[in-house]
């Protein structure tokens, strides 16, 4: 003798290999969607954070940044130590580039040092005959600037 909640068991059972049979799709569950959702939304995230130079772009965007043409004056690789089975073997872990501007007939040295995502930026300018690079500048501290390494900016896609 079978109990009604095996019944409803059993019954329940049947329907789902029903609705399977018919190509039903069953629905999602809250926590489920959730968390889809959130590890969509993080690798989004981390897609955008690794693509994009975030402090570049909103200096860009801030009204009390000024944009002035500068120039390259150095660029030297700095290197490391990569270890692994094979052996040791010298790596370019990043760059320091020294550049200039001027800002009202005084003229600023600085330095960026970057990692090794500058190398796409720092072959580009190998292709210059000029090093011309654009460079922002905060307009109450004419001495804190920033260089602009991303090539799909305006700056390194018009003739300057």
């Amino acid at each position: 003798m079978t109990t009604k909640s095996q019944k409803q068991e059993k019954l329940y059972k049947e329907e789902l290999k029903n609705k399977k049979k018919q190509g039903i799709r069953l629905q999602w569950d809250g926590k489920s969607t959730i968390i889809t959702i959130s590890i969509v939304a993080f690798l989004a995230l981390f897609y955008f954070a690794a693509t994009t130079d975030i402090r570049g772009y909103f200096i860009q965007k801030n009204k009390n940044w000024i944009a002035t043409v500068g120039e390259i004056q150095s660029i030297e690789k700095i290197t490391g130590v990569d270890q692994s089975r094979t052996g040791n073997k010298i790596k370019v872990t990043g760059y320091k580039i020294a550049y200039k501007y001027s800002v009202n007939g005084i003229d600023y040295k600085k330095e960026n040092i970057g990692s090794s995502n500058l190398f796409r930026f720092v072959s580009y300018i190998y292709t210059l005959e000029d090093w011309k690079v654009e460079v922002y500048y905060k307009k109450t501290n004419p001495d804190e600037s920033y260089l602009n390494t991303d090539l799909k900016s305006k700056f390194y896609n018009d003739e300057h």
